[in-house]
């Protein structure tokens, strides 16, 4: 009888120390323990740094069963090939917290492949940046743009952790980029562009929307490198900015239960006019609410809010441009940065991990980047089978019907006969939209 020789291959990389199926068995029965052992030894390696030792080996027990698990040796030999791996880590991630290279496992995605960007020094100080190639490719793409930086999860020797964050459905933002800054200045968020816009998989990278704070600095940047791009203010950031202002006046009180009630409702329906309408509509607003005779402290405020955001014969510091929102009401746009504040808090898990007895680790904090780059990875792949797929909490139907009453108000299209509305009336049709 013909004799057929098996051509199964496996191949190990030489770094990761990997298996990887190059060729099946065939003609032949496959000899499923001895291939599941190999495994076995693979998943405790690549799972030894996500929990106790015991854990570490019950999970793999559980997944493999008992005949792979006893092949590969007693207790003390699987607790022996774990502590390898630790030590084998832990000195990767001493010389990363200590200032060293990033390599190895912390230049990497979970699934082994590139996640370290670029690891720079611009004017003196470092500069560390990480986005895997799904994180690009949804870049790459990138209409609208969330942008936003925090300072409670950045390690020793950076300022603060900036992130860009992008829509991967018509209404799933996840974060794509991420960056380790030395400050916040406008050379350093120049150079970070620069270094970015300077991968291959970026040269047709051209945004329509930036959204953001108020940091003049992150705006000027981004137009540096982008001329028509439109720089969007976040709305909460924006009344936060109005309420601190008016709770330093010493006027706040009275636009919460007081004569300046109507003022502080009619105000927050500004941002979703058009930004030309803006100045008319505040006019329109002091003639409305605000008594001739007026304190000092009220009259403070309102010249606060003419320097830097109405603007008189002079332009304000923030143009009615910046922070208009009645285009992102009408496109269904976020109107908030508040789904990367959402992204920040979850980075908190880093800065608590060792009770606040040392500082945050630049190693700990690449493992939580690990996740969320998977975590972004996972529902972009999902997305693609199927974009009306749920990968997020359902929205509450009472959210989802303010908002469309809130854009249909904002629209303005009024049923024939009847004409558009115009003035105080408007302003309150947009206040009563977003109140219920």
């Amino acid at each position: 009888s013909t004799k057929y020789q098996c051509p199964a291959a496996y191949g190990v990389s030489n770094t990761t120390r990997a298996v990887r199926l190059i060729r099946p068995h065939i003609n032949h029965e496959k000899d499923k323990l001895a291939n599941n052992v190999n495994l076995g030894r693979q998943h405790l390696k690549e799972n030894a740094n996500s929990g106790t030792v015991r854990e570490v080996i019950d999970d793999m027990r559980f997944t493999f069963g008992t005949d792979t698990s006893m092949m590969m040796g007693d207790y003390n030999a699987k607790r022996r090939l774990v502590h390898y791996e630790k030590s084998q880590s832990n000195s990767e991630k001493k010389l990363i917290d200590s200032g060293g290279k990033i390599k190895g496992q912390f230049a990497e995605t979970m699934r082994k492949t590139r996640f370290l960007l670029f690891d720079e020094e611009v004017n003196g100080k470092r500069m560390i940046a990480f986005a895997s190639d799904e994180g690009l490719e949804i870049l790459s793409n990138g209409n609208v743009c969330f942008v936003d930086g925090t300072f409670d999860s950045a390690p020793k020797s950076f300022t603060q952790l900036f992130s860009i964050h992008c829509y991967i459905s018509e209404d799933v933002v996840r974060p794509v980029f991420f960056c380790l800054l030395p400050d916040k200045t406008l050379t350093t968020y120049t150079s970070m562009l620069t270094l970015l816009k300077n991968r291959p998989e970026l040269t047709n990278w051209a945004p329509a929307m930036i959204i953001c704070d108020f940091e003049t600095a992150i705006h000027s940047a981004f137009k540096d490198k982008f001329p028509n791009v439109v720089i969007s203010g976040c709305l909460f950031h924006l009344v936060q900015s109005w309420r601190r202002q008016a709770e330093k006046l010493n006027v706040y009180n009275s636009f919460v239960d007081g004569e300046f009630e109507e003022f502080w409702q009619l105000l927050k329906t500004l941002p979703f006019l058009d930004e030309f309408d803006i100045p008319d509509y505040f006019d329109a607003i002091l003639e409305h609410c605000v008594p001739l005779v007026i304190s000092p402290d009220m009259k403070n405020y309102i010249n606060y809010l003419v320097k830097n955001y109405v603007g008189d014969a002079a332009p304000p510091r923030f143009q009615p441009r910046l922070w208009s929102c009645a285009v992102r009401t009408a496109s269904n746009i976020h109107r908030t940065t508040n789904t990367v504040e959402t992204w920040h808090r979850l980075l908190q898990s880093v800065a608590t991990m060792h009770n606040g007895f040392s500082s945050i680790k630049l190693s700990d904090l690449l493992v939580k980047l690990q996740k969320e780059e998977r975590h972004t990875y996972l529902d972009y792949n999902e997305l693609k089978v199927n974009p009306n797929f749920l990968v997020n909490k359902a929205r509450k139907t009472s959210n989802v019907m303010k908002d469309k009453k809130l854009k249909n108000v904002i629209e303005n299209i009024p049923v024939i006969p009847r004409a558009p509305l115009s003035g105080i009336a408007y302003l309150k049709a947009i206040f009563y939209a977003k109140k219920t």
